[in-house]
């Protein structure tokens, strides 16, 4: 019994007299193995198709996202897993946070990841409380970037609206260029509501350029009126008089036979301080009205 007992004493305790632990699996093979899984689920599933899956269900618990960085770590290119990542960690990280998660990806990534990026950081930046100062020159760089990809009607639509949020003309005017060029079905709507925004930022000379643009874009003769005369009272509310009657006599045209047209002219040309020309818009008038 003794030494039954003696012998397997030595099977679990070692020379020196200290128990020995069994070991299950060394670091090494829990490696390898978690990567041959990996590499399955590779095999069977397209990368895309993998990613996908992994976010279908814009999951953002600890554990998947965990495991998502791993997979980074074994594909370190594969953008479109780190466009995923970057939407999961879109809502609790700070700015820099994401810039340095985007940066991979607009260095790298395709023309759709990079356009993707973009317009999520242009919209997260909206949200955050960061100093205006620093906002708008963030957006300003963003903005300046997207002028490098050509993008959908819709997408024009929000980068004119986020430059002009930024104050800056000449980026505004270049995306309305680009924008107008994509033939949207109804620019004459959406040209109007920027030029009215732009008015709500204090652009006043932008707003009026827009609406001078408009009178020539509607075959409306009522609406070619309105829309010469919002240019002009949008540069006399912005203590342009000068530029106002300029405008008037570049952008009238035909419709200096229109008695709406005229007698807002005479209107503007007193307001402007120009005697001389409101009294010629009144000689106009009255021989217009005897006709």
């Amino acid at each position: 019994m003794a030494q039954l007992l003696s012998q397997r004493y030595k099977r679990y305790v070692g020379h020196d007299g200290r128990i020995q632990r069994e070991t299950v699996l060394n670091p090494l093979v829990l490696i390898t193995s978690l990567f041959i899984v990996l590499m399955s689920l590779v095999l069977v599933y397209p990368k895309e198709s993998l990613t996908q899956r992994l976010f279908q269900a814009n999951i953002q618990d600890a554990l998947t996202l965990a495991y998502v960085e791993n997979l980074i770590r074994f594909e370190p290119n594969n953008m479109a897993l780190r466009l995923l990542y970057l939407k999961e960690k879109l809502p609790g990280s700070t700015w820099n946070q994401l810039i340095e998660l985007a940066q991979p990806i607009l260095l790298h990534g395709d023309l759709g990841h990079k356009k993707e990026v973009i317009m999520l950081l242009l919209t997260k930046l909206e949200t955050l409380s960061e100093p205006q100062v620093t906002k708008q020159a963030e957006m300003l760089l963003l903005l300046r970037l997207a002028l490098s990809f050509t993008w959908q009607i819709s997408d024009y639509e929000k980068l004119i609206q986020l430059s002009l949020s930024a104050h800056n003309i000449d980026l505004t005017q270049q995306l309305l260029v680009r924008w107008l060029q994509q033939q949207p079905d109804n620019p004459v709507e959406l040209l109007e509501s920027v030029a009215k925004y732009a008015l709500a930022q204090g652009h006043y000379q932008l707003s009026a350029q827009l609406f001078f643009d408009l009178r020539y874009m509607s075959d409306d003769v009522e609406y070619q009126a309105y829309a010469l005369i919002q240019g002009i009272s949008i540069l006399l509310a912005g203590n342009m008089q000068k530029q106002a009657m300029m405008a008037a006599k570049e952008h009238s045209g035909e419709l200096i036979q229109n008695l709406t047209v005229l007698r807002y002219l005479i209107y503007a040309a007193q307001a402007a301080g120009d005697t001389k020309v409101a009294s010629e818009y009144a000689r106009l008038l009255v021989g217009l009205s005897r006709e």
